[in-house]
């Protein structure tokens, strides 16, 4: 199992890494001299302080002694201005440099001050930042098992604000960490946890990087050719994306395979375009991992001298940034060149630094190479009792990574991961044959509206003729009766006194939108009469409801019942009305659904959406009036209806300002709505009481 530091392997994933010369980073040039710019402008005050944290972020991945300028500069003017959000910026920021320097416990020190000033302020996704990069201070120095501590908090952090792409980033350095650790299942399950995630977003970058580690386990398993596979399908991904450290360290990847294979010429041409691209961004965690991958070729010869001196140059590039992980596993591999070499000497110097480290580190993987290259040098000196020692703490440390249980876990995640993909898949496609099963019975739903609208119209039509004919007998009063069948008493009032009526802008009505939950499948199973008298009976109902609150019906289509509050005449109680009005239409359906229920009859449950804003409301056609509203209003009391539960009145937040006092209401949170985005909704209980 190869080890990279958490910093580097995930590099364009995590907030204010190192990144290379890239489009990204011309952009970032760009931002600079925009802030600067800014910068010259300000004042001291607040807003000055966040334009130095951003310069200081921004050099961050430039020129690190740049940006320590800039987070001296953003800590010493938030301390004047004792302005506690600044402070926490510039904690976090010089933390973050430290950490990029391997300055470890320094970066410690800054990001837990910066930690207990988001904590007093309740930031909650700077919370779960820092922590993150609390975790990564303690796995880069090699630290797991206080790394451990941190990440799951970073993570239910990240879960709790629903930010998806950190929750990929810390599932990649759990897994990092385990894979040190040699917990291969857990190191596997957290993979394809952030596998997942990006492949569900979309985002080839960080599946190729995903995809370029999981290779790793294929390459163990002796499979080179699908390893190849993916190491070259990670390395187009990561071209596209201009993440230079992560195309150098699959090259890397793939120099090691390619030597696995015995095609040492193609190994070494590898290691060479990687060892290239990280000289070019000047990344000595690159570099190093290149001159380690030559030093490996040369060893599979025998060529020790040539191997040496590249794990040589490799601990120099890794010493220049910390790079501890890295450095153990390297100084065992010098140890063992030493050993063939016939220099014991320097060969227990190496063994001995190796330890030091991955004692601290407390690596299994890491302590099995140790074990391996310590029992040689044993042999090769004749101590044969502590040869016969490190060779049963070698068997050990191997067999507790690979043994039959830990195979048979990472089997398993392994189906599972492919399992739900391919789950995943059957339910989309199962979702656009449903969807088309859907168009086809909306359509069918249509032609039935509309042959129910037909008869609704035709019956209208034949009341307004058979009133008309009896005009003369039954006088002005039943005429007057009838218009207020239809339109609203001062809308029928205007039209009579004018001959027509203005439509209104009315800035604040309460608009009620109501349907039957599964109408369209209960109408395949009865017979029009059926169907119609039970709607008939339901809107009945509703009408009287209407009426008893002081709610205007607007109009029914199909199954669809459709209410305002506060028009034509604008009032102040329309809100509290038209829910008065929604939860008696609620008790109604529930009475109703018990006394079919107990007939063996089918029945009807209703969503209800109320939403408050402005409409346009008037008369429309010449002929056969109809009084209507239109405007946003009407499709958002749609959507609250369309995103509501059966036997509930679902409001949005617009609605719930009015009522709050007189009803107990349920947040439910921010929900997705087609065409509006998230929108925050509420459930409405019983009124308060005394209101």
């Amino acid at each position: 199992m190869k080890t990279y530091p958490a910093c580097i392997r995930l590099t364009t994933l995590l907030l204010f890494a190192n990144i290379a010369v890239s489009t990204a980073q011309k952009q970032g040039l760009q931002r600079i001299d925009s802030l600067k710019t800014e910068l010259s402008k300000s004042t001291e005050d607040t807003a000055r302080v966040k334009l130095l944290s951003h310069l200081a972020y921004g050099y961050s991945q430039i020129d690190m002694e740049v940006s320590q300028q800039y987070a001296s500069q953003t800590l010493a003017l938030a301390k004047r201005l004792n302005w506690e959000k600044g402070i926490g910026y510039a904690k976090e920021v010089i933390g973050r440099n430290h950490w990029q320097n391997g300055e470890f416990a320094q970066a410690l020190n800054y990001h837990f001050e910066a930690l207990a000033i988001w904590k007093k302020l309740g930031i909650q996704d700077k919370i779960a930042m820092v922590n993150l990069f609390i975790a990564q201070d303690y796995a880069d120095d090699g630290n797991y098992f206080e790394a451990l501590k941190y990440l799951p908090v970073a993570l239910k952090g990240y879960e709790k604000i629903g930010n998806l792409y950190n929750q990929s980033v810390v599932h990649n350095i759990f897994a990092w960490v385990y894979s040190n650790l040699g917990m291969h299942p857990e190191w596997l399950k957290h993979s394809y946890a952030a596998l997942k995630i990006f492949e569900d977003a979309g985002d080839q970058a960080g599946y190729a990087v995903i995809s370029s580690n999981l290779a790793n386990n294929l390459e163990e398993q002796g499979n080179y050719a699908e390893a190849i596979k993916i190491y070259l399908k990670s390395i187009k991904s990561l071209k596209e994306a201009d993440d230079f450290i992560n195309e150098s360290l699959s090259y890397n990847d793939l120099g090691r395979c390619y030597s696995k294979t015995g095609n040492y010429s193609e190994a070494l041409k590898q290691h060479q375009i990687a060892y290239e691209k990280g000289r070019k961004i000047k990344n000595h965690t690159c570099m190093g991992r290149s001159y380690s991958g030559v030093g490996d070729v040369y060893v599979a010869p025998n060529n020790y001298n040539t191997a040496l001196k590249n794990y040589l140059l490799a601990a120099e590039s890794f010493r220049a940034v910390s790079n501890t992980p890295s450095l153990a596993g390297l100084y065992s591999k010098i140890g063992d060149c030493y050993v063939k070499l016939g220099d014991m000497g320097a060969a227990k110097h190496y063994f001995d630094r190796a330890f030091s480290l991955i004692e601290k580190m407390e690596s299994i993987g890491e302590m099995n190479f140790y074990y391996k290259g310590i029992m040689q040098l044993d042999s090769a000196t004749g101590n044969w009792q502590k040869a016969f020692e490190h060779l049963k703490r070698y068997t050990a440390t191997r067999d507790s990574m690979h043994n039959k249980e830990n195979t048979k876990k990472m089997v398993q995640i392994r189906m599972q991961y492919e399992f739900d993909k391919k789950t995943a898949q059957e339910k989309a496609a199962q979702e656009r044959k449903d969807a088309q099963v859907k168009q086809e019975l909306q359509k069918q739903k249509l032609i039935r509206n509309g042959f129910m609208g037909g008869f609704v119209v035709v019956m209208l039509f034949a009341g307004i003729v058979f009133y008309q004919r009896n005009k003369i007998k039954k006088g002005k009063k039943r005429s007057d009766e009838l218009l207020l069948n239809i339109l609203p008493a001062e809308v029928a009032e205007e039209l009579k006194a004018k001959g027509s009526a203005a439509a209104r802008m009315i800035d604040e009505v309460t608009v009620l939108f109501s349907d039957f939950k599964d109408f369209t499948q209960l109408s395949e199973t009865l017979t029009p009469n059926e169907l119609v008298a039970e709607i008939n009976e339901c809107f009945s109902a509703f009408d009287l409801i209407m009426q008893k609150h002081g709610v205007e019906k607007i109009k029914t289509v199909g199954d669809a019942y459709l209410a305002a509050g506060g028009l034509p005449s604008p009032n102040d109680t329309h809100a509290i009305n038209v829910l008065n009005a929604a939860l008696e239409m609620q008790t109604f359906m529930e009475q109703r659904k018990r006394i079919r229920e107990a007939a063996g009859k089918f029945f009807f449950e209703a969503r209800i959406g109320v939403h408050t804003g402005p409409v346009v409301a008037g008369i429309v056609g010449i002929k056969k009036f109809a009084y209507d509203i239109w405007g946003d209003t009407v499709n958002t009391a749609q959507r609250m209806e369309s995103s509501g539960e059966a036997g509930k009145v679902n409001i949005s937040g617009s609605t719930y300002e009015l009522i709050k006092k007189q009803f107990q209401c349920v947040y439910r949170g921010m929900i997705s709505t087609k065409g509006k985005g998230e929108v925050g909704m509420y459930f409405v209980g019983s009124p308060v009481e005394g209101e």
